[in-house]
């Protein structure tokens, strides 16, 4: 395994991200896992009372998430291994599809061109793509008790077939159909995956 890596685990809402944070926690001691977090970002967006399908609110809403994301990479630069549960090419994506996916024809790069810029100096050496199917990951949301996930219908219909395109585009990106797949075994993979990088 390499002395130092900052990597995201990537995928569809419900992919089993978080199952595989849980997984590299237990069984690899030496990697510091950093969850998303939302909580206080919307929390300040309600206290805002900002809208998302407004054009000023919506810009407001996505320079509080960059600027938290941001923050939680500089924190994480501290540890020598890092695994982070989405990260900012995800908020990237989000920021620039979203209003694609609502049918407005917004200017996102230009309206937040220095925090764009910002955001893609969080580099990664690599991400790790867990790529289920809408079916699969359908299944699994049902199964799940334990998180509302409001937005899954939107996301599945919408930005699913896109996320997955964006994140092609990255050469440090690999992709692993995880449809069929144990956590035993994708945490056998991820092991030998971070091993490599």
């Amino acid at each position: 395994m390499s002395l130092s890596f900052i990597v995201s685990i990537q995928g569809g809402m419900a992919c089993g991200k978080t199952t595989l944070g849980k997984y590299i926690e237990s069984n690899l001691k030496d990697v510091k896992v950093s969850y998303e977090n939302p909580g206080p970002v919307i929390k300040e967006i309600k206290r805002l009372g900002l809208d998302k399908y407004k054009l000023k609110d919506y810009i407001e809403i996505q320079r509080l998430f960059i600027n938290a994301e941001i923050e939680r990479y500089n924190r994480l630069k501290s540890f020598d291994k890092v695994i982070i549960d989405l990260g900012p090419e995800e908020i990237e994506f989000y920021t620039l599809y979203f209003p694609k996916s609502i049918d407005k024809d917004w200017n996102i790069e230009e309206l937040l061109k220095d925090e764009l810029h910002r955001l893609r100096q969080c580099k990664l050496d690599g991400i790790l793509y867990l790529d289920a199917s809408k079916e699969v990951l359908r299944k699994r949301k049902e199964g799940d008790q334990n998180r509302s996930r409001n937005f899954f219908d939107h996301y599945i219909n919408n930005l699913h077939t896109y996320k997955k395109q964006w994140f092609s585009k990255y050469d440090y990106t690999t992709f692993i159909n995880v449809d069929n797949m144990s956590i035993d075994k994708l945490g056998a993979f991820t092991t030998k995956w971070l091993e490599e990088i």
